[in-house]
């Protein structure tokens, strides 16, 4: 039986720290490119760990990649936004509760403010 392989390219969105991560694996390995540079050697070996665990990438780097200095040879971290211009849905994604929420607001003072010229228009 053969397996499947995970798509070439994937995004992510962290949020503990606060990141958006590109994912492309590649058959010289895993290029990871994150919009910022806040994420410690721990958490990318825990973030390529659990990557591993859920098939996004080859199961080889569960056990590979450490949290020693030299971390995984084969998965190169870069900083790197000019990803992120092609991805509308996900800006769309995270603009749209705070959009949701302006007009809302907006609606309630709409609302209350009519209320009040009602009942004090005698």
């Amino acid at each position: 039986m053969q397996g499947t392989l995970p798509p070439a390219r994937m995004e992510f969105y962290r949020h503990q720290p606060y990141n958006l991560l590109l994912v492309e694996v590649g058959a010289d390995g895993i290029i990871i490119r994150a919009a910022l540079d806040n994420f410690s050697d721990s958490q990318k070996s825990s973030f390529i760990r659990e990557l591993a665990a859920e098939g996004f990438i080859p199961d080889q780097y569960q056990w590979l990649c450490n949290t020693s200095a030299n971390g995984c040879a084969d998965v190169k971290w870069i900083i790197d936004r000019s990803w992120l211009g092609a991805t509308p849905a996900l800006m769309r994604k995270k603009s749209t509760p705070w959009v949701l929420g302006m007009f809302g607001t907006a609606a309630l003072l709409f609302l209350a403010l009519m209320s009040y010229a009602v009942l004090h228009a005698h």
